[in-house]
């Protein structure tokens, strides 16, 4: 095991009175419940940091799909984006936001158990 270390953490009075009668309350030392505090930080500043990366990634991708021309040729592909869009909507080729939201929920589940989180 690593060496540990001393964290101080500076905090006004009513603050601190109020994290020791919590952690009392739990019957556990405040230390403990300070490392469980900071570990539960790091691994949340993990996650955001997955997740900033994943947008970076897919925004990565959506820059290589616009086309790089001239102001008509975008309008002209955004109208094709549009008219697609249409069509699939009058052929019934649609998703409910319910489905996208619990899809996307599922997908984020799995990749959290692959990354052996959760």
């Amino acid at each position: 095991m690593a060496k540990e270390m001393l964290l101080t953490v500076r905090m006004d009075a009513e603050l601190h009175k109020a994290f020791m009668d919590a952690a009392q309350a739990l019957d556990r030392p405040a230390s403990q419940v300070a490392r469980e505090l900071v570990r539960s930080f790091v691994q949340r500043q993990s996650r955001n940091a997955e997740f900033e990366e994943a947008v970076r990634r897919h925004e990565a991708r959506l820059a290589q799909d616009m086309p790089h021309g001239t102001e008509e040729e975008y309008q002209a592909f955004l109208a094709e984006k549009v008219r697609l869009g249409r069509e699939d909507i009058a052929a019934g080729r649609t998703v409910s936001h319910e489905q996208v939201v619990a899809e996307g929920e599922a997908r984020r589940a799995a990749l959290l158990k692959r990354l052996g989180r959760r």
